[in-house]
């Protein structure tokens, strides 16, 4: 798999994120009525589930059955919030640069 496709996936993610926090503090305003932690967290998961879907955004390729399921699935992740992406996204970043100095070093080994 590519690192630079996730990259970008998880970019849109980021975004989503983004887009989800904000609806989610609109919808509650919107509701007349307090709403406990679970509630919150379900319209937020439910917010980043439709929004992944519409606009396509999904963790795998593949058929649309498992395009359906990785929209679902980075729907969830957008719904928990931008601070557990963005470590998301650092511990990608780092595994591919682990990688890359690794394979340099094999080059290099190589070369010799």
């Amino acid at each position: 798999m590519d690192i630079s496709l996730i990259l970008s996936a998880l970019q849109q993610l980021a975004l989503i994120t983004v887009l989800v926090e904000a609806l989610t503090e609109s919808a509650k305003l919107a509701i007349p009525t307090p709403l406990g932690e679970q509630q919150k967290q379900a319209i937020s998961y439910g917010i980043g589930i439709v929004l992944c879907i519409c606009v396509g955004t999904s963790l795998f390729e593949g058929s649309l059955v498992v395009r359906l399921i990785g929209a679902v699935l980075a729907g969830v992740l957008a719904g928990r919030g931008s601070n557990y992406i963005h470590t998301l996204v650092g511990l990608l970043v780092s595994a591919g640069s682990a990688l890359k100095e690794k394979a340099l070093s094999l080059q290099a080994k190589q070369s010799k």
